[in-house]
């Protein structure tokens, strides 16, 4: 399902500082984008407007054929967070009970699910994170930061929405559960063709990734496009201090210090296998 942004602006209500200026922007069904910037450049409110946890001050966005100037309507509205998965930065803040299985209901009987329905919904999400049945029990506030993740993830998961919002996902992950999201990102892109939108500045996770990048500053987007025409922009994330992925850092000082140019690598074994072709 795609996602279309027409001169979205936000604004906070009583100071009306304004924190998006004239977004203009569309998320392919079917593909990862990454949202990028410094702190305060607004990627966590891009994120909220999109959810309807914001409503823009100017402009549309469009979920599918649901937009946001109709959502005043229960209906509609309830139609449009169907089709939306968050999964928060801080999940202190997300969680409100003492079990999971708590957590889970919540959610589904907000979104009219019957109790027979939620029962199949809750465990067939369980099982594509790798968690069993045995965690529905648990308390939430005990979990570590990787099974915080996988509920929360599962959670979004329960009622099978075309779009996946991630807030900084990969902080307080360790590198088994980077792996595991990745291997599931990957899953749920290809399998599922859902849409998944990450902010975040874990630049090396979100470059192996990320099929688009958006770059914004002050609430204004200053690039956006493929993963490769960003490879060919890379002044402007130094311009912007947001930290290169690790491993274009290698290719330019290996470029720079030994004369020798590889080709574009996205991820560790396409570098290895670049070397290894340089050296024959």
């Amino acid at each position: 399902m795609e996602v279309k942004l027409k001169e979205v602006c936000y604004q906070v209500p009583k100071t009306n500082q304004e924190i998006l200026s004239n977004i203009q922007s569309k998320f392919e069904s079917g593909k990862i984008t990454a949202i990028v910037g410094p702190m305060g450049s607004g990627k966590t409110s891009l994120l909220d407007i999109i959810a309807l946890r914001k409503y823009p001050t100017k402009g549309i966005v469009t979920v599918g054929e649901h937009a946001s100037n109709i959502t005043s309507n229960p209906q509609e509205r309830k139609k449009y967070d169907k089709n939306i998965g968050y999964v928060p930065s801080f999940l202190d803040d997300y969680f409100s009970f003492d079990t999971v299985e708590k957590e889970f209901q919540l959610v589904l009987e907000r979104l009219n699910y019957k109790p027979t329905k939620q029962k199949e919904q809750i465990y067939h999400a369980l099982e594509i994170v790798g968690l069993d049945v045995s965690f529905l029990k648990r308390d939430p506030f005990s979990l570590s930061q990787g099974e915080a993740f996988l509920v929360s993830f599962a959670i979004a998961l329960s009622y099978n929405p075309k779009i996946l919002l991630f807030d900084e996902p990969t902080v307080g992950l360790d590198a088994s559960y980077k792996r595991k999201f990745i291997s599931l990102l990957a899953m749920l892109k290809v399998r599922y063709h859902k849409t998944i939108i990450i902010a975040g500045n874990d630049v090396d996770f979100l470059y192996q990734i990320a099929d688009y990048f958006i770059v914004l500053k002050e609430g204004k987007i200053l690039f956006q496009g493929l993963k490769q025409e960003l490879s060919e922009n890379l002044e402007l994330l130094e311009r912007e201090q947001i930290p290169l992925p690790e491993i274009i850092t290698f290719v330019n000082v290996v470029k720079r210090k030994k004369g020798i140019k590889l080709g574009v690598c996205y991820e560790t074994n396409d570098l290895v296998k670049e070397i290894l072709r340089k050296r024959r």
